[in-house]
């Protein structure tokens, strides 16, 4: 498959074609909200602080007001949509 990984959705891409790269013939990264050069004094927070800001940035009440900003003018159902297919695809990688 040729892999698209938009913003933080490129952390979910790398990790998948990392994990299984006979699945991945191509993968695009798109204003790729990932370190290059590692998380630097992030790395020293308390593991229990980062799994909580992962579970915040997943969570579907937040991704789907982000859709509302991002995309201004676009129907409840379109956001949701929207929301349910990038929660799906994290559900699928995990």
């Amino acid at each position: 498959m040729i892999l698209v990984g938009p913003s933080l959705g490129a952390a979910v891409a790398i990790d998948f074609a990392v994990n299984h790269p006979e699945a991945v013939e191509s993968l695009v990264l798109i204003d790729a909200s990932v370190y290059a050069e590692g998380t630097g004094n992030l790395a020293k927070l308390p593991r229990s602080v980062a799994y909580a800001g992962v579970a915040l940035l997943k969570s579907v009440p937040l991704r789907l007001y982000v859709n509302f900003l991002a995309f201004n003018g676009i129907s409840f159902n379109t956001s949701l949509d929207w929301t349910n297919v990038s929660v799906s695809l994290q559900n699928w990688c995990s």
